[in-house]
């Protein structure tokens, strides 16, 4: 099925294993690794979350194997982006007795649409922060 690029899967695949700590790797991947069942190896070495040892490397091999796969690597391209400038995740919750909050002055402007984005018209042209409710006076 996978043709030409099979040697050089398992090997991208076989190396992004040997990354992982040993106490990580489970029996069903190395024996899915023997069995070159590579779109399950890809799936399984992807789905491990919020691991520090998973390393730009780790996620650029998974990025390649994936294409060599014809498969989206996007998930992988962003995995590896994430571990070289971190990630922030935060959750928020809205609560049901909260008090409503009074309105800005800069937010009693008029709105304007213009074409799938949102501003705040307080002067002649959208200027940054606009976008967040942070409009400026003109002058």
């Amino acid at each position: 099925m996978l043709g030409r690029h099979d040697s050089e899967i398992g090997e991208l695949l076989r190396f992004a294993t040997s990354m992982m700590p040993r106490e990580v790797r489970s029996a069903d991947l190395l024996d899915y690794l023997d069995l070159e069942e590579w779109e399950l190896v890809l799936d399984l070495l992807g789905e491990f979350d919020g691991h520090t040892w998973q390393t730009p490397r780790y996620w650029a091999l998974l990025a390649e194997a994936a294409v060599q796969m014809d498969q989206d690597d996007a998930w992988f391209q962003w995995r590896c982006v994430e571990s070289i400038q971190g990630l922030l995740r935060v959750e928020l919750t809205l609560s049901v007795d909260a008090e409503p909050l009074e309105a800005r002055e800069s937010a009693r402007c008029g709105t304007s649409r213009a074409g799938s984005s949102a501003w705040r018209r307080c002067g002649s042209s959208p200027s940054p922060g606009w976008a967040l409710g942070n409009a400026r006076r003109p002058g």
